[in-house]
């Protein structure tokens, strides 16, 4: 069981939900690594700090899109 189906399960979703509950979740995720890019960028001034937030905000978006659309 993986984390996104025993929350689900916990959170009493059907199994039919998961697609757009991985969406959501990627979505969130996705916006909490840009928003830390955009703050190492802004305020601490790291470029290679932002750079591997906003790549991990990409990857992350785009990978639970891909297993969203394969389940």
């Amino acid at each position: 069981m993986t984390t996104i189906t025993a929350f689900s399960d916990a959170a009493g979703f059907a199994d039919s939900d998961l697609p757009g509950l991985t969406s959501v979740l990627a979505s969130v995720l996705a916006a909490a690594l840009l928003a830390a890019g955009f703050f190492a960028a802004a305020f601490l001034g790291v470029g290679f700090l932002a750079a591997a937030f906003f790549a991990a905000g990409f990857l992350a978006a785009e990978g639970f899109a891909t297993f969203a659309s394969a389940t």
